[in-house]
């Protein structure tokens, strides 16, 4: 499995914006159409129609093209990112969030406040403290283990993940944050594979799922949400070398 092939590094913002993967990507190939099949079954179930759906999916698509947009600040000009962008992100992800409400059955409403607390504390990740994640992954001293990480072909890392892209039938609080755990370990054997020597790397490894879990308290995850995410949103911004 190639991480640059697949656009699947965790540095890809684990913004939890499954309707943005799962709905603006409707004529990819599985497991999007699954989960774009899932929302859509959610969404007429729950009001029986496609007028939920729609608006959810045409806010998913703008959401999606304006994330895109402001990841072209990162990393050259992350003050603006982090001073300006940041603040519009989290508006439009309030937005987006509120437009699945309606699809969303009563035991599931947490998931809305959940993805916005998740996206919330992953913008806090890359500008904490003048953006010092984000300097940290594209310093000079990190290109040699970056690029082996974007070019290495390893089986292994797909089967790691590959007990973890499994269709859901709906967001069930038993199915606890511990998921987190088994993404972290795969991101970690990753880096041990490819660049056991960069401690650097492996630190943010571990801050960068200190601050994305942090809403995982108590609550449970919607681990397909976290992982199609990372793997359509890193070329946006950690591809580039």
């Amino acid at each position: 499995m190639s991480i640059k092939n697949n656009n699947m590094w965790m540095f890809g913002l684990v913004l939890f914006t499954v309707t943005v993967v799962a709905l603006s990507t409707a004529q990819s190939t599985d497991p999007y159409d699954k989960l774009a099949d899932h929302w859509f079954n959610k969404c007429n179930n729950e009001t029986k129609g496609t007028v939920a759906f729609d608006k959810l999916y045409s806010n998913s698509v703008e959401f999606k093209r304006y994330l895109k947009y402001t990841f072209k600040f990162i990393p050259g000009e992350k003050k603006v990112f982090c001073d300006k962008e940041r603040d519009i992100l989290k508006k439009r992800m309030q937005e987006l969030t509120s437009n699945m409400r309606p699809c969303l059955p009563q035991k599931e409403k947490f998931f809305e406040q959940f993805i916005y607390d998740s996206f919330k504390e992953v913008l806090h990740f890359l500008c904490h403290n003048n953006g010092e994640h984000i300097d940290a992954f594209f310093s000079t001293r990190s290109s040699e283990c970056r690029n082996k990480l974007f070019n290495s072909e390893n089986p292994n890392l797909g089967n790691c993940f590959s007990g973890i892209f499994r269709p859901a039938s709906g967001l069930n609080k038993t199915v606890l944050c511990s998921d987190y755990g088994v993404v972290k370990k795969c991101f970690a054997e990753a880096l041990t594979q490819n660049c056991p020597a960069d401690g650097g790397f492996k630190k943010l490894n571990e801050d960068f799922f200190s601050y994305a879990s942090k809403p995982c308290s108590g609550c449970a995850f919607y681990i397909n949400s976290l992982l199609l995410t990372v793997s359509i949103l890193a070329s946006y911004i950690f591809s580039r070398k």
